[in-house]
C-alpha cells in the first residue's frame, strides 16, 4: 500500500531530487509525481518553486501545476501558468491552458487566468484554442451567472 506522501512507491523527497536531473522528462515527470502526491509533498515545494525557473518551458509548466495542487494557494504557481500561455511552443501553450483548466474554481488565483486564455481563443494551433475554451469554461463554472457572461 503506498503512503499518502508517495506516489508509485517513491516518497516526495525522491521526486524532489529528481527536479535536478539532466533529462527534461525526469524533472517533467518528477514535477508530475509530486503534483499527484499533492499537499502531502508541502515538505518539497521550496523545490518545486525553484523549478518553476527551469530552463525547459514545459517542464516549468508542469512544475506549475504541481506547486499548484501541492499547496493550494500559490500564487506563483497560476502566474507561472500564465506566463506559459504566451510561450512560442503550441503544445506549451495547450498544456499551460489545460492545467489552468484542471485547477478550475476550486484554486483561489485561478481566476487571474481570464484573460490570458481568452487571448488564446484566437490561437492560430486549433488544440490551443479548444484547451482555452474548455478551460474558460470550467473557471466560470460555480460563478454566478452575470460574472460567467463578463457582465
Amino acid at each position: 500500500m503506498t503512503s499518502p506522501a508517495e506516489y508509485l512507491g517513491r516518497p516526495a523527497q525522491v521526486w524532489a531530487g529528481m527536479l535536478d536531473d539532466a533529462d527534461p522528462l525526469t524533472r517533467r515527470l518528477a514535477a508530475h509525481a509530486l503534483g499527484e502526491i499533492g499537499p502531502a509533498a508541502e515538505v518539497v515545494a521550496a523545490e518545486l518553486r525553484r523549478a518553476l525557473d527551469d530552463e525547459t518551458p514545459h517542464v516549468r509548466v508542469w512544475a506549475a501545476a504541481a506547486l499548484a495542487r501541492v499547496e493550494g494557494r500559490e500564487q506563483d504557481a497560476v502566474r507561472a501558468l500564465i506566463a506559459a500561455t504566451a510561450e512560442d511552443a503550441r503544445f506549451v501553450r495547450s498544456l499551460a491552458a489545460w492545467h489552468l483548466g484542471r485547477l478550475g474554481v476550486r484554486h483561489p488565483a485561478a481566476e487571474a487566468a481570464g484573460p490570458a486564455l481568452e487571448a488564446l481563443l484566437s490561437d492560430a494551433d486549433p488544440s490551443v484554442r479548444t484547451e482555452a475554451e474548455l478551460a474558460l469554461r470550467r473557471l466560470r463554472r460555480g460563478r454566478p451567472a452575470e460574472a460567467a457572461q463578463g457582465r
